[in-house]
């Protein structure tokens, strides 16, 4: 017996990497632009418009390659911050069978590793950069063989659990597990980007 599951939500980046001091508070006295200076988000996208003091510009290519600290690859629901009683999954078994459910807290199992960044070893100050893609399906798997499935109901339901990550004020889903096995992600992406969101942190 195979199952499809497919969860509807929001598919996004995260970045964290660190910057000196000089760079946080050049960066933060500018954040919506001053003068001649483009904004953070100006300089974020159209990093080759602007000519930036080397001390200054701790973008090198792209702002996405700026994660030493942190990075990863998720999704969140409707573009909002996470609620997990708004979780849409639909599942497909028997390759023609469909049900919609809203996965309560999964049940309520879900793994959440808080990442801390204040740590003196780690550094103080922090460039954050968020980008959503056009909401869509953002997880794909099959259940098939493997888990000796034969029946399809809530007991089913109640293996599912998601892992998450909060990262300051930001949460990610990073995983879905089936039976504490982590599913691989088999959606295509659409590139299409819908937001961008760029932030200092001392």
């Amino acid at each position: 017996m195979n199952v499809l599951i497919e969860i509807y939500g929001t598919p996004k980046e995260f970045v964290v990497g660190e910057i000196t001091e000089e760079q946080y508070e050049f960066w933060k006295e500018r954040e919506c632009g001053y003068g001649d200076s483009p904004s953070l988000v100006e300089y974020c996208v159209k990093k080759d418009e602007y000519q930036i003091d080397e001390e200054y510009d701790f973008i090198i290519d792209d702002w996405s390659d700026l994660n030493d600290v942190y990075f990863s690859t998720g999704f969140s629901q409707n573009n909002k911050e996470l609620c997990f009683d708004e979780i849409l999954v639909k599942f497909t078994y028997d390759d023609h069978i469909e049900r919609n459910e809203i996965l309560r807290c999964i049940y309520p199992k879900i793994d959440i590793e808080s990442i801390e960044l204040d740590e003196p070893d780690i550094g103080s100050f922090h460039f954050l950069g968020n980008e959503i893609y056009e909401n869509q399906i953002c997880f794909s798997a099959t259940l098939d063989e493997d888990f000796e499935l034969e029946t399809f109901d809530q007991k089913i339901l109640k293996e599912f659990s998601f892992s998450q990550d909060i990262i300051y004020d930001q949460k990610i889903i990073t995983g879905v597990l089936f039976r504490n096995v982590n599913l691989p992600n088999k959606a295509k992406i659409n590139s299409s980007v819908i937001d961008q969101k760029f932030y200092l942190k001392p």
